[in-house]
């Protein structure tokens, strides 16, 4: 058979089966769309629910806690009273911390008021608010997809967003049962906004788009009760009416849903307590007023005479706009308007602070974490992001700004995120929302490519095969890696479990025991220990992120909490933990602490060895041994893997040494071994020179977590049923590890401290989550959480 005819047939093979397939997915496309999205939705919801399955619902990391406390207040206190919330006592001794300004408490206000449901659902309110972030990862899923087909009318482009959302790990993060996150329950109602928005654009009956427009803008605006991230909604507003005139005539109806719409959020915005001042001025008002005014002139003057007889035209506005634009950097660049921090460290506008440094969110990522995160939209969004380039450049495409105008906002954004994501990881979860929006958009304008009504099939819409087989194969792709994805997701959060009960303690890969998720009692313990026996106007000086855990359960005052909120104080606080006993007594009496009703707490995560035969204990901070990638005959060792491993932000944060360094030296040792490798030892409990190990053994937090460890066989010690074989020990030789050892064990040296003068043992806990048992010794990592009082 001749080539040429042998390619007609199969072209009208392929158009007969692209036509048959028009056909089912045209008939049934809504039906089939709503499935794979209600599966998509059950799916995510099932697996950002499982630790909260695992764990009875408790809640994870530290924010979360005080999102629980502010709920149970609304619920003890009343919907409607806040006046108490002015100033609460038990945070931030002595001044005692205002949380109508300093917290958005939109979660914990809607977790109060719609716990009668989860109480006849058999929920407690910290399960009841636990359960928050699956149920808003859920209906995002759900809403991403009404949002695409609503922009687009491509179902195809709906599924696609959904599917992206539900399974990728960048958008699961912060949707976590437990994980009690603002911004992850901000991405549903951001959502809902341009949803709305969007409604409002298409609506042809004018009332009815003031009315949409309206509810974008109240839907928008309550985001200023919710989450920090507020802005997304100013700008989206700001930036679609600076925009359209650029690319499209300005026109009375969009002039009046961008003007109902910035109503709504200024109205909403007014009303928060957290949104005042400059914020309020300069982040919501000023922009939105600016942009409407600006839209009302290229309304008013497009395609006339402005000034000095100059013609109002589409390039003269994007002059406008770039001017605009340009101020508005130097503003915020200048910080004559204020700006949230995390947007200026996002941007680059601002270097990170020792403090800003020692948060993990805050930590710039690495280009193959970004994209481990975002993999598949990224891949999506470039993909539709080329097609519709070229198709509107070159002309076969006439842009509709009902369409295009959000897509290419929600897109600009996307970009903008994806930025700020590589510079600080809090904002992964964002950009996940906004790559998911965009890839189903951008792809959902690509699938609806030649399309048409076929006269002779009436309903039946006609579609260029070349497009209904590329839809039908990204589809597939999508549909796939939803499953490969989703199958990641179950396993990681399967072994997942609660900060609070694991320590930070990472699960255990142990061979043939396989994963071991190390749970262990030690916080739950000497936080009851503390609820039971401490006086009530007791203090506690914890580091900044366990302050929400110790007032939450036990209702003590706490120096600083889980919110950086004063940086002079954690300074300060800092010094207490890595001063020597004179120099935290000095910090303890600035912030007015009381001698004998004021306690340090600290933790750390230590390794053990008891020998049966000898009745003997010998413990050391857990150590990370890495090789200098400069020196292959160096190695460094730093110790533990909690307050010590975090005590070098604190040395920087409290200016003990150079806050601008990111080395270890000042508070190092080194040792060298036989076979001539120098080990740099951080902190510097052992090696050379003397004078930095004196220095760091009289350093509170090194001296007493080493000096504690030689009471846990006294009374004072809260010894967890794993740790049971303890019980028998009569001598403790507290420890450091100098190198490895021959045959890759380690080298631990006993090191010994001088008693405490200023801080007596009032009790540690201790729990052993992994325990290896043998004939003549058992080896484990246990958690110690330490509790001294200041004897002033």
């Amino acid at each position: 058979m001749p080539p040429r005819r042998r390619g007609r047939i199969i072209g009208r093979e392929m158009g007969g089966f692209s036509e048959r397939l028009v056909n089912v997915t045209t008939r049934y496309s809504r039906l089939l769309s709503l499935a794979i999205v209600a599966s998509l939705a059950i799916a995510g919801f099932y697996v950002r629910v499982l630790p909260g399955i695992n764990y009875n619902f408790e809640l994870d990391a530290n924010d979360p806690w005080i999102a629980y406390w502010l709920a149970e207040y609304f619920r003890e206190n009343g919907l409607f009273n806040f006046e108490e919330l002015s100033r609460v006592d038990s945070f931030w001794w002595p001044v005692g911390r205002n949380f109508l300004e300093t917290e958005y408490l939109g979660v914990s206000w809607l977790a109060a008021a719609t716990y009668p449901l989860g109480d006849l659902l058999g929920f407690t309110l910290k399960q009841w608010i636990a359960l928050f972030p699956p149920l808003a990862g859920a209906l995002a899923i759900i809403l991403a997809y009404f949002l695409v087909v609503e922009i687009t009318g491509s179902r195809l482009g709906g599924v696609i967003s959904s599917a992206l959302f539900a399974v990728l790990p960048g958008a699961i993060i912060r949707t976590t049962a437990g994980f009690v996150e603002k911004i992850g329950i901000a991405t549903p109602i951001l959502l809902l906004f341009y949803y709305l928005l969007a409604k409002a654009f298409k609506e042809p009956n004018n009332m009815k788009a003031l009315l949409y427009g309206l509810l974008s803008g109240v839907v928008g605006g309550s985001l200023a009760f919710f989450w920090g991230g507020w802005y997304l909604t100013v700008f989206s507003i700001v930036a679609m009416a600076l925009l359209e005139p650029v690319f499209w005539r300005p026109s009375a109806k969009m002039a009046k849903v961008y003007a109902s719409s910035a109503l709504g959020v200024i109205v909403l915005s007014l009303a928060s307590p957290a949104i005042t001042g400059g914020k309020l001025l300069g982040g919501v008002i000023l922009p939105l007023l600016s942009s409407l005014i600006v839209y009302l002139v290229a309304l008013r003057f497009h395609g006339r005479e402005f000034v000095l007889g100059i013609v109002y035209t589409k390039a003269l506005h994007a002059w406008i706009v770039t001017v605009v634009a340009f101020l508005g950097i130097i503003t915020v660049w200048t910080e004559l308007l204020p700006v949230s921090g995390r947007i200026l460290l996002a941007l680059g506008i601002r270097n990170r602070s020792p403090l800003a440094e020692s948060v993990q969110e805050h930590q710039p990522l690495s280009l193959s974490r970004v994209v481990d995160d975002h993999a598949l939209s990224l891949i999506l969004f470039i993909i539709g992001g080329l097609y519709y380039v070229a198709v509107v450049a070159s002309g076969y495409r006439k842009p509709d700004k009902k369409v295009d105008l959000p897509v290419m906002v929600i897109s600009l954004f996307a970009v903008l995120l994806l930025y700020a994501n590589k510079q600080l990881a809090y904002f992964t979860q964002m950009t996940s929302l906004y790559l998911a929006m965009s890839s189903g958009l951008l792809l959902g304008i690509a699938s609806r490519h030649g399309e048409g009504q076929d006269s002779k099939l009436r309903r039946v819409q006609r579609k260029d095969p070349i497009v209904v087989l590329g839809s039908a194969f990204i589809l597939a792709i999508v549909l796939f890696s939803s499953v490969y994805y989703l199958g990641v997701a179950y396993r990681m959060n399967s072994i997942r479990a609660p900060q609070i009960l694991t320590g930070g303690l990472a699960p255990q890969f142990l061979g043939p025991e396989g994963v071991v998720i190390p749970i262990n009692d030690a916080w739950i313990n000497m936080l009851k220990y503390i609820r039971e026996n401490l006086p009530e106007d007791a203090i506690i000086a914890p580091w900044w992120d366990y302050g929400y855990w110790v007032t939450v359960n036990t209702g003590r005052t706490t120096i600083a909490d889980g919110a950086t909120l004063n940086e002079t104080q954690i300074s300060i606080l800092a010094r207490v933990l890595v001063g020597s006993e004179e120099e935290s007594s000095y910090a303890l009496k600035l912030l007015k602490a009381k001698p004998n009703n004021t306690y340090v707490l600290f933790y750390e995560i230590y390794q053990g060895v008891y020998d049966k035969n000898q009745s003997t204990l010998f413990i050391f901070p857990v150590p990370n041994i890495r090789q200098d990638p400069t020196n292959v005959n160096v190695f460094v060792v730093t110790h533990g893997q909690a307050d010590f491993q975090k005590s070098f932000q604190m040395l920087r944060i409290s200016y003990k040494v150079n806050p601008f360094t990111n080395s270890i030296q000042g508070y190092s040792t080194t040792y060298t071994d036989p076979s001539k490798i120098v080990w740099v030892h951080f902190p510097g409990f052992i090696g050379a020179p003397d004078e930095i190990r004196e220095k760091v053994l009289n350093t509170v937090l090194y001296k007493l977590g080493l000096y504690g460890l030689g009471l846990i066989n006294t009374e004072r010690a809260i010894i967890g049923p794993r740790c049971g074989f303890l019980q028998e020990i009569n001598t403790v030789f507290p420890m450091a590890v100098a190198s490895r050892a021959q045959g890759g064990g380690l080298n631990p040296q006993i090191v010994l401290v001088e008693p405490p003068e200023r801080f007596t043992l009032e009790a540690l806990s201790m729990d052993c989550p992994i325990v290896q048992d043998g004939a003549e010794q058992t080896t484990f990592i246990a958690v110690i959480v330490f509790l001294y009082k200041w004897l002033g």
